[in-house]
This record gives structure tokens, C-alpha cells and sequence, in this order.
């Protein structure tokens, strides 16, 4: 019997049968399969990211601690299945160390999305570190109860974690969908709400990106309930890589939409013709100049001769309107320059 540091004299292994190690197996295969279509994805962001700024952005570090977590865990827990790794204390501990670096690490990045549109930096490190203390408080519970529960202390602890573990994955469950939803609101009130029907692409795909995220979470919920429980563990990588490439195709996918223009009609089918994505430091600068364009006052009186922004009537155009009160339609500019022309006076003939 291999040596098993800090394990109870009463533990007793779970005995994978043939069907656990097929799924295993299979499970292991897919997560490096999508690990390199993962690997190929984040390369091309970081170069396109260091290309430009020479800096290791907070984006770019969170997509490569998910990746090398999700790798980690899937290797180890396939190893551990096959009887490669005897089980210990620093196992387990190295597993949910890999796991809160996969947790906080996709929630960070949805949390880094939203901020793209919130407009408010405040509020954005407001949003951001809700997020990370809420999945701060679920791992150190996870630490308090599943550690002990997998090295079998006692029979309370592993029944508080039969209850526990399927908990927090519901509340995971729904910090995620929250987050997404909170993300779609947003597109629609701050940018297609105010004539930027372009985000409508975006809006859809995060819908259907939804739906999955939510498939993912049940699916490893349900998994829970195999006799090996070393095989839901394996689920987590394969699940977690599944969500980080979609938050990569994501960000592209609004990189592209942000730098399409005037050609708002487009549908996906033609995704293909669509110019290459910005880094993710160009890419939120374009967002907020088109957050700006649709906030900024209808007629601006600005000295040198500069025109300004509204029709010859003072009327808004159209997508020009604050995003905050949801104005649609000809709106009259309160700039001097537009009240003086509804006052009927020629501004060439005064003095």
C-alpha cells in the first residue's frame, strides 16, 4: 500500500469501476483536445496584446492561470483515477487551490466584460471585488468541509459535504447566470437601446452562451452523484475549459462587432469577413468612445468653427442620445448655438 500522508486509518479508496475509467478517460481526452484549441486562442490574444502595450495585462494573466489550472487538474485527477497518485493531504489541497484559480479566475473575467460597458470605474471595482469575496466565501468553506470529508475524519464531515458540495455549486451556478444576465441588460440599455443595433450579434450570442454555461454547471452537478466522485472532479477541467473558451470567443467576437462599421444589417453568417479583433486595452477603448458618442451633448459649441454634432434643426441624431434616460427620437439640443437658431436669430448677422 502506497504511503498516505495525513489520511485517516479508517479511509477506505473508491473502487473505479470499467464504465469510471472510460468516462474518465474520455472526459481527459476532450479537456486536451479543447486545451489546445484554448492554448491556440490565448496565444494569438497575448501576442496581439503584447504587440501593443509590452505589458501582461489583468485579462491575459487570468486566461493563462484558468488554462494551466484546468490542464493540472485534469492530468493529476486521471492519474489519481488510474492509481498514480496516492491519495494525501497535499492532493487534495493542490486540487482546490487549482479550483479557486479556475473559479475566481472565469468570474473575474465575466466580472472584466461587464466593466467594458458599466462606463463607471467605481462601480466596475465595485462589481469586481463583490464578485471575488462572494466566490472567496464559497472557497474557504469548500477548504473548511471538503478537505476533511475527502480524507474521511469522520462521518459528519462527509455528509455536510454531500449537502455543501452540491450547494455551492448552485450558488456558483447562479452568481454566473446573474452576471451574464446583467451583461446582456446592459448591451441593450446602454448601446442597442440608443441605435447601435450592431450589439444585437453580441446580445444573441451571449444568450445561447447562457444556455451552455448553464448545461455545463448541471452537468457537473449531476455527475456528483457517480460512485467515484474523483470523476466529477475531472468534470471541473473539462467544464471550466469549455467556459474559458468561450470567454475568448467572446471577446472576440465584441472586438469585431466594435470595429464593424455601418453595416449594422450583418448576421453572422458573414462573420468571416469581419476585420481582426482588437487587444483587449483597444478594445475597451472603443467601447467607451462609442459609450461616449451616444452620451456626449447633441450640438457642442466649440470655438474655430468646428461644426457640431446635431442637424441644422438642433435635432439629435439618430443613436446620439443618453443612454441613462433611454431617450429615443428627435430631441431639441440645449447647446447656446441651437438655442440661438430656434430663437430665429441668424448668428452670420450678430454681432
Amino acid at each position: 500500500m502506497r504511503h498516505r500522508t495525513l489520511v485517516a486509518d479508517r479511509w477506505v479508496a473508491s473502487s473505479p469501476t470499467q464504465n469510471d475509467v472510460i468516462l474518465s478517460s474520455w472526459l481527459w481526452g476532450f479537456t486536451m483536445s479543447l486545451a489546445v484549441f484554448s492554448f491556440s486562442k490565448g496565444f494569438k490574444q497575448t501576442y496581439r496584446s503584447w504587440s501593443r502595450s509590452h505589458k501582461i495585462t489583468a485579462y491575459i494573466a487570468m486566461i493563462w492561470l484558468v488554462w494551466i489550472a484546468g490542464i493540472i487538474v485534469s492530468i493529476t485527477c486521471w492519474l489519481f483515477i488510474m492509481d498514480r497518485v496516492p491519495p494525501s493531504i497535499w492532493y487534495f489541497i493542490g486540487m482546490l487551490i487549482m479550483w479557486t484559480i479556475m473559479i475566481q479566475g472565469l468570474t473575474q473575467i465575466l466580472a472584466n466584460r461587464i466593466s467594458l460597458i458599466l462606463y463607471n470605474p467605481d462601480k466596475a471595482r465595485r462589481l469586481k471585488l463583490g464578485v471575488a469575496l462572494v466566490i472567496g466565501v464559497i472557497n474557504v468553506s469548500v477548504f473548511i468541509v471538503w478537505i476533511p470529508a475527502r480524507l474521511q475524519i469522520s462521518d459528519a464531515w462527509i455528509k455536510a459535504n454531500n449537502i455543501w458540495d452540491r450547494l455551492e455549486k448552485c450558488i456558483f451556478l447562479i452568481v454566473d447566470t446573474l452576471l451574464n444576465f446583467y451583461f446582456m441588460r446592459l448591451v441593450k440599455r446602454k448601446l442597442i437601446a440608443n441605435g447601435l443595433h450592431k450589439y444585437n450579434r453580441v446580445y444573441q450570442f451571449n444568450g445561447m452562451l447562457v444556455c451552455v454555461s448553464i448545461a455545463i454547471d448541471i452537468a457537473i452537478i449531476g455527475l456528483m452523484s457517480l460512485p467515484d466522485d474523483a470523476v466529477y472532479i475531472q468534470a471541473h477541467a473539462l467544464g471550466y475549459m469549455l467556459k474559458l473558451n468561450i470567454e475568448m470567443n467572446l471577446a472576440d467576437l465584441i472586438g469585431k462587432v466594435v470595429k464593424r462599421r455601418g453595416q449594422d444589417s450583418a448576421t453572422f453568417s458573414d462573420v468571416r469577413t469581419w476585420p481582426p479583433s482588437p487587444t483587449r486595452e483597444a478594445l475597451k477603448r472603443e467601447l467607451q468612445q462609442t459609450l461616449r458618442r451616444v452620451r456626449r451633448p447633441v450640438c457642442s459649441h466649440i470655438r474655430g468653427g468646428r461644426p457640431h454634432s446635431g442637424d441644422d434643426q438642433g435635432r439629435v441624431p439618430e443613436g446620439e442620445v443618453d443612454p441613462e434616460k433611454g431617450v429615443s427620437g428627435p430631441v431639441l439640443s440645449k447647446a447656446p448655438c441651437c438655442r440661438r437658431r430656434d430663437l430665429g436669430i441668424n448668428s452670420a448677422n450678430s454681432v
